[in-house]
């Protein structure tokens, strides 16, 4: 008899509990504005990546 797999659907962004955040490819988020630093930040996050964040070129 085949064991039937959970019926769990993951939604875009999900990252699977098994991945450490070495494992994730990294995107700079560069932005003079605090606000936009953290929104950018977050929306690469959930899209599955982890973000890298400065204020400017130099602190990048």
């Amino acid at each position: 008899m085949k064991k039937e797999e959970p019926n769990v659907e993951r939604q875009q962004g999900d990252i699977p509990l098994d991945v450490t955040p070495s494992d994730l490819a990294k995107v700079l988020v560069v932005d003079d504005l605090e606000d936009v630093r953290w929104v950018l930040s977050i929306l690469v996050r959930q899209a599955g990546f982890m973000p890298l964040v400065a204020a400017n070129g130099e602190e990048a």
